[in-house]
């Protein structure tokens, strides 16, 4: 938008530009001819007195904008052309404001006042001289050039200079730099143009032949000139009123243009505050359901725990209480044992005691076998293997004197049990592989389902194929070795791998048509300044390979094509015009450079800290920042 903007500025003022070169022709053409014409007197207009040039001349810094070095540097160059081209002169001037250098006081603007200063400096041998008249406080620049530097250096291309090496300068108030490359574009915009020997003489024969037959051509071309006076007048006002048309009519094309950029942009938005929003709220789920399953499990194990922990409690209380048991038994067993060996003392009481105690061993052994025999006739059974551990556990119990005494055959409990884990183990496995082939079964029927109907692998059912696939990446590595067809599977991953690299290609067409987008929307009406844009995103286009190509829209690449072919349109036709242009410059340029030699005789000589006495200016251009 900002380029356009600034291309319908520039329409606006080339065409300004044009209308007011129509106008300036149309007064040369009445001069040429002699005609009368009532205007007012301009000289006199300006005749006022400025401040005077300083002691260096080319530069008068009043502003006080260049450092010693800067100005230094400035004095060199247009020291050198003035001796190199004998007496052509760039004179660069810096004041505070306009009214600052009139010495009445009065308000003058650029022109006036850079006009009154050309004349009063005496700027340019045969005026071939340039004023560069800078205010600060003004904001405002003008550049004069003298009658004979006209031809070289026109109004156009005098605000070109300008436009192209000091206005991005003053913009950014960088006033000295700017004024130093608008100085040197111009001292080498003069040397690409004029030739070192402008003022060189030649013989008179050469001025008389040539002004004889000006003579013949203006008194014979007289009744012709007016029909052409006529002719420009009413093409100039043809072109001012299609000038305006077109202004109104690129006005509202902009108009329109913007509405609907602001349009697709809102819509954007819009899509981008959904999306993020979806996102936002997956995530939120997402994390909530994490919260919750590790929530869980950290219950689960905490709950464990505490059971083991209540388990462990209660078994190191059997414990201390048959400890208590044991040392009361054991103190009332001596005492028992010293009343006896005391009433008998002739009695072998440690064989007694011996014999006492084998009883009490083998009372518990049969205690103990009462406890485990009726499980040795259990069949061996997943579902007895706590019994048959709880057997084995109570006998491990039993210390080793009540052990040798029970009559159960242990090696058979012992055999009984592990057949049991044996059955258990194969039962559980059983189970878990009829769980693997269920899952196996129903994520293939799912996957049957989803991709039913699709035959090949496209951007458009990328998304299906992923979330099948996903479904089958979910599965356990049991599941998976149950999955009924793994054909499908290899199916399904040559059909995502497709779609993939053609979601590949259809996301780089889609960013390719956006930069083309972008170009292309920001061109109003192609032209030769458009060229490298243009080219640009053909590329974008080109460099896309042919299964990328096929998603580019043909609309968009004609659309392209046609500016394209309007911008190389345009540069044929202002090139033919610039060689025309060229060649036209080049054959004044002869012609002036004829008549002058044939008017000096001699080279003057020239001060290189002064002017050289010329007329007033011939034209300029200024600008404002």
């Amino acid at each position: 938008m900002k380029t356009q903007n600034k291309r319908k500025s520039l329409n606006s003022r080339n065409i300004a530009i044009s209308c007011m070169k129509v106008f300036t022709a149309v007064l040369m053409i009445i001069s040429i001819l002699g005609l009368p014409i009532t205007t007012v007197n301009a000289e006199n207009s300006y005749e006022f007195e400025v401040t005077n040039a300083t002691n260096d001349f080319y530069v008068n810094d009043f502003a006080g904008l260049f450092t010693k070095q800067q100005k230094a540097d400035m004095m060199e160059k247009a020291v050198a052309l003035d001796k190199e081209y004998g007496g052509i002169q760039v004179v660069v001037t810096t004041v505070e404001s306009f009214a600052d250098c009139a010495v009445d006081e009065k308000n003058h603007g650029a022109f006036e006042t850079s006009y009154a200063m050309y004349k009063q400096y005496g700027i340019g041998k045969d005026d071939m001289g340039i004023l560069i008249l800078f205010s600060v406080g003004d904001r405002e620049i003008y550049m004069q050039t003298g009658h004979e530097m006209q031809i070289y250096i026109t109004d156009s291309t005098a605000g070109a200079l300008q436009d192209d090496y000091g206005m991005e300068y003053f913009r950014n108030d960088q006033f000295a730099e700017g004024l130093i490359s608008l100085q040197e574009a111009t001292i080498s915009e003069i040397k690409s143009r004029v030739s070192q020997d402008w003022n060189a003489p030649v013989k008179d024969t050469i001025s008389e032949k040539q002004t004889e037959n000006n003579t013949t051509k203006k008194s014979a071309g007289i009744g012709a000139w007016l029909y052409v006076i006529l002719v420009a007048i009413v093409a100039m006002i043809i072109g001012l009123i299609v000038s305006i048309k077109s202004l109104f009519t690129a006005k509202s094309k902009a108009n329109a243009q913007k509405e609907k950029f602001y349009k697709e942009l809102k819509d954007k938005e819009a899509l981008y505050e959904q999306k993020i929003a979806s996102i936002r709220n997956s995530a939120e789920i997402n994390a909530q359901q994490t919260i919750d399953a590790h929530t869980k499990t950290w219950k689960d194990t905490l709950e464990r725990k505490s059971a083991n922990i209540t388990s462990l409690e209660k078994e190191v209380s059997d414990f201390k209480e048959k400890l208590r048991e044991t040392k009361g038994r054991l103190e009332e067993y001596e005492d028992k044992y010293a009343r006896i060996k005391k009433l008998y003392p002739d009695i072998d009481f440690d064989k007694e005691v011996h014999e006492m105690i084998e009883n009490e061993f083998k009372a518990s052994a049969l205690e103990l076998d009462d406890k485990i025999a009726q499980y040795v006739n259990l069949p061996a059974d997943k579902d007895n293997v706590d019994v048959f551990n709880e057997a084995i556990r109570v006998y491990n119990t039993a210390v080793s004197d009540v052990q040798k005494y029970v009559t159960t055959d242990i090696q058979k409990l012992q055999s009984l049990y592990e057949e049991s884990v044996s059955l258990k183990r194969e039962y559980e496995r059983a189970e878990k592989e009829k769980r693997d082939r269920a899952a196996a079964k129903k994520a293939f029927d799912s996957i049957s389902s989803i991709c039913c109907n699709i035959r090949c692998g496209n951007h458009d059912n990328y998304e299906t194929l992923n979330r099948a696939y996903r479904i089958y990446a979910d599965l356990t590595s049991d599941e998976k070795r149950y999955f009924p067809n793994m054909e499908q599977i290899h199916t399904l991953e040559s059909l995502r791998r497709s779609a993939e690299a053609d979601l590949n290609d259809f996301n780089k067409a889609r960013n390719a048509e956006n930069e083309v987008h972008r170009i292309v929307n920001s061109i109003y009406t192609a032209d030769e300044d458009d060229r490298d844009k243009l080219e640009r995103a053909m590329r974008h286009y080109r460099n896309l390979s042919n299964s990328q190509q096929k998603y580019f829209s043909n609309e968009l690449l004609r659309k392209l094509k046609h500016c394209i072919d309007e911008a190389e349109s345009d540069h044929r036709r202002k090139e033919a015009a610039r060689r025309r242009r060229k060649e036209e410059e080049e054959r004044r340029r002869r012609e002036e450079e004829a008549r002058r030699r044939s008017m000096m005789n001699s080279r003057s000589s020239y001060s290189s800290f002064g002017g050289h006495g010329g007329r007033p200016s011939g034209g300029g251009a200024g600008r404002s920042f």
